[in-house]
């Protein structure tokens, strides 16, 4: 089995990406809005576990995380949306497709550099920031390096989790009003959330 725990910790945190991008799901439909009206613009605390398909823990939160809710896409939508209507005690399990999490591998993503490029100091799980090749939006890219090798660099623009069905468990600790400038942000202020 890959060794996800570990292609997790040398990557940038679960809950730090643009999930419109990496899911391609938009929560911008009627259907979505009605579903969540009763608790749109509230504080969600959670505590979760993210598994692979085999069962095996990847990832478990040591304290809870806090989104707002309401289609906001600060959270997983499918999640989002199975937590609903959903109160404080209460517990959902989402099973996503690669689709409807990190997105599916992207072969295009990988690239192979001389290690004249890097410095000496260069070593398997640094990262760095580029642009992916024949790129027409210059969109900034986050390469993990997964191999060095007879004096060339594999680097992987993929999330780690990218192309696995993941089950995401969850329970709601906590539900409470956001406030108006959590609101206007579209994200949670103070511990937990955003810092500007």
């Amino acid at each position: 089995m890959r060794d996800y725990t570990q292609r997790v910790a040398s990557h940038r945190r679960l809950f730090a990406v643009d999930f419109r991008r990496e899911s391609g799901y938009s929560s911008a439909c009627p259907y979505f809005w009605n579903h969540h009206a009763h608790f749109q613009g509230h504080r969600r605390h959670l505590n979760y576990s993210l598994f692979d398909p085999d069962g095996e823990l990847i990832e478990k939160s040591s304290e809870p995380i806090i989104y707002l809710h309401g289609g906001y896409d600060n959270i997983f939508p499918k999640v989002e949306e199975a937590l609903g209507q959903k109160e404080e005690g209460d517990k959902v399990s989402v099973v996503m497709e690669p689709d409807e999490a990190f997105g599916e591998y992207d072969e295009e993503l990988v690239r192979v550099e001389d290690t004249g490029k890097f410095p000496p100091s260069i070593k398997v799980g640094d990262q760095f920031e580029g642009v992916a090749e024949g790129s027409d939006d210059h969109e900034t890219v986050i390469y993990t390096i997964t191999d060095i090798a007879e004096g060339k660099v594999i680097a992987d623009g993929n999330h780690p989790l990218a192309g696995i069905r993941l089950r995401f468990d969850c329970e709601v600790m906590e539900v409470r009003p956001a406030s108006k400038e959590e609101i206007m942000h579209g994200h949670v202020h103070g511990a937990g959330g955003h810092h500007h």
